[in-house]
């Protein structure tokens, strides 16, 4: 009966008052005696008042978590990451969390975009993340416009960005595409790992798709780049093997034997 008494005691004074004073009294005795309802109705009540206050924001983001008033919670995440200036990474990644939990992927790109600015060193992160947003909600058009724009004006990640847009194009089916992304980013590459993985992939394309003589082609072009390495080799001969050219293959077995 006195909890009772009390939650109508806190309410009442909840409804009747604007001083933010006040609404702190009522908070934190809300909080004391585990009345997280009306702690959530109380801090709104403040940022209402007073929307550029940090410490009611704080405070009515992690009572909006605690009462489960997700959309609510997506909206403090947002607005703390332009008042509390310091930590706008911090409050952009978990507005971007909370909006791909309630799937408001609209929300969570303007998150990735926002980060990718703020935080330019590590950009292709936020970037890989958005483009694997749009694949997830099979929007291949502003994935691939993304990755295009990027493969522009990104030098450092030229390969990477190859290596994305001939995923985007492969989901569509679109191994002459896809094909081509693989081949300039092996050709634009410098590592030999990543070179040697570029050049499985643009062959193993012109397989699935049957383009055989495409594939001599590029095979006959930059496959001794490899014969040193027994795996590569072992692959290199059974991708000419498997073109149905046995003089073809013959010729490469030849040169993997020397």
């Amino acid at each position: 009966e006195l909890i009772k008494q009390m939650r109508k005691i806190l309410l009442d004074s909840l409804n009747s008052t604007t001083n933010l004073n006040t609404l702190k009294d009522i908070y934190n005795e809300s909080l004391s005696m585990a009345f997280v309802d009306i702690a959530y109705k109380t801090a709104m009540k403040a940022v209402s008042i007073k929307n550029d206050d940090l410490f009611w924001l704080k405070q009515a983001y992690a009572q909006a978590l605690a009462t489960q008033h997700y959309q609510d919670a997506q909206k403090l995440s947002y607005r703390l990451s332009k008042v509390d200036k310091n930590n706008s990474l911090k409050w952009l990644n978990e507005y971007y969390n909370i909006s791909v939990a309630i799937k408001d992927y609209t929300s969570a790109s303007k998150a990735l975009k926002e980060m990718a600015i703020i935080d330019s060193q590590h950009s292709f992160t936020y970037y890989k993340k958005l483009v694997d947003l749009y694949m997830y909600v099979k929007d291949y058009n502003s994935a691939l416009n993304l990755v295009q724009n990027l493969y522009k004006t990104d030098t450092v990640n030229k390969s990477k960005w190859l290596d994305l847009m001939a995923n985007i194009y492969l989901s569509q089916k679109d191994y002459s595409n896809a094909f081509n992304a693989y081949k300039e980013a092996f050709l634009v590459e410098k590592n030999l790992s990543k070179r040697k993985e570029y050049f499985k992939k643009s062959l193993e394309i012109l397989l699935w798709s049957k383009k055989y003589d495409d594939l001599k082609t590029f095979l006959d072009s930059y496959y001794k780049e490899f014969l040193t390495d027994p795996e590569m080799a072992k692959f290199i001969l059974k991708t000419a093997l498997a073109t149905g050219d046995p003089k073809f293959a013959y010729k490469i077995a030849l040169e993997i034997k020397q």
